[in-house]
């Protein structure tokens, strides 16, 4: 009877938190393997799926900047065993797609925040500028003057420096490119003299002294780059991080979010991921479903107002 009893409470409590012992959880990538955001997702799936009790099967699903995952998550049943690995893209597509195949408010959950990875403004090493605010000013010195290289229109480098236009009134010339890489190898030959990348690609090259990393789009300065300056300093209250996050499916059992959400917490606490994941970059910095949700409503209607000011369209 004791044991009928403890089977019957363990079934409620599953119940409860729309836990499915024994299926796995699919654990949705935007991009390719072996990116920045698979390599992340890879290093906490294990984790989390110890946390849960149940196996998390990465999958690859990219396309047009993640909206592809986002549409397969959309779609998918709400019970719990699909998430998504999210990026940026979810909140800049908004603004930057004529349609979308779901709506980023009414068809998505989110469920936690994971990490911020902040972008990183870089320089050829000619240019006279090493801290944000000498780059801003010899940017305001010679309008239309400077170009300037980010992994592909619409991206969240783009913004970033539509934003900086915004708020400093500088003028310069995009260079869209079809990612980081290449955008850093014309910055190192010298064809550009700036690039906007993310910061673990930029910082891997800064330590050779090929470029130079004049600040980064966290709030502040990061632990694994001190003597890199934030973008703040120069230009008070600007920040641009590629944060990433866990998304579900709308109506998926609040139960449910919250006892992966809290999952996520207890995993992000572990020192060992917090190392790993500073070592590619990015800051772990969880938020509970009510903290990421607003803010992943704030940043989408955020960077939607600013893209449509600017005219960017995807291509």
């Amino acid at each position: 009877m004791t044991r009928l009893l403890a089977a019957l409470c363990l079934v409620a409590v599953s119940s409860l938190a729309g836990a499915q012992p024994g299926k796995p959880v699919r654990m949705l990538v935007g991009y390719a393997a072996g990116g920045g955001a698979d390599i992340l997702a890879r290093l906490v799936a294990p984790k989390l799926g110890e946390a849960l009790g149940q196996q998390i099967v990465i999958d690859n699903r990219p396309g047009a900047g993640g909206t592809v995952a986002a549409g397969i998550l959309a779609r998918s049943a709400p019970d719990g065993l699909t998430l998504y690995y999210s990026d940026a893209g979810f909140v800049t597509s908004p603004g930057i797609f004529e349609k979308l195949p779901y709506d980023p408010v009414a068809d998505i959950q989110p469920v936690a925040n994971v990490a911020a990875l902040p972008l990183a403004y870089s320089v050829h090493p000619s240019v006279a500028a090493a801290t944000p605010a000498e780059m801003i000013a010899l940017l305001k010195a010679s309008p239309d003057k400077y170009n300037y290289g980010s992994p592909g229109i619409g991206t969240l480098h783009h913004l970033s420096m539509e934003l900086m236009k915004k708020q400093t009134g500088i003028r310069v010339t995009h260079v869209p490119y079809k990612g980081a890489a290449p955008a850093l190898t014309d910055l190192i030959g010298g064809q550009i003299p700036l690039a906007i990348t993310s910061s673990t690609a930029a910082l891997a090259q800064a330590t050779s002294g090929k470029i130079r990393v004049v600040g980064l789009t966290s709030r502040e300065r990061i632990a694994s780059a001190p003597q890199v300056a934030a973008m703040a300093e120069g230009l008070p209250g600007f920040v641009a991080t590629n944060d990433l996050f866990l998304l579900a499916p709308a109506g998926t059992p609040a139960a449910t979010v919250s006892r992966i959400s809290q999952a996520l917490r207890g995993v992000l606490a572990q020192k060992e991921i917090a190392d790993v994941y500073l070592a590619q970059g990015a800051i772990v910095e969880w938020l509970g479903t009510e903290e990421v949700t607003a803010r992943v409503r704030r940043d989408i209607e955020r960077w939607t107002t600013l893209a449509r000011e600017a005219g960017i369209k995807a291509q």
